[in-house]
């Protein structure tokens, strides 16, 4: 999944996605919140890489979000099934 995709999911800005992804910053309580619900995350599990901080939830965000494969035909920034009419060439 690209910053980008990762952003539009949650609502934050593709460079955040990037520090994130890096251990450079933490969400704060409402995005981790969003985090956890857009891509159907295990609130506990969530919760105890937060608490290992800046490294400890970078690398479960990267495991659980980042490096996940997307099923192919599936439109990532809606998550649902991408029926081909409004693919861009």
């Amino acid at each position: 999944m690209t910053n980008r995709e990762f952003g539009t999911r949650v609502g934050c800005d593709p460079s955040f996605a990037s520090y994130l992804r890096s251990g450079k910053r933490m969400p704060g309580t409402d995005l981790f919140i969003e985090i956890i619900l857009a891509f159907e995350l295990d609130p506990i599990e969530a919760m105890d890489a937060y608490r290992e901080g800046t490294e400890g939830f970078s690398a479960y965000l990267r495991r659980t979000v980042f490096e996940v494969e997307v099923p192919e035909g599936t439109d990532t920034e809606r998550g649902t099934e991408n029926a081909g009419t409004d693919q861009v060439g």
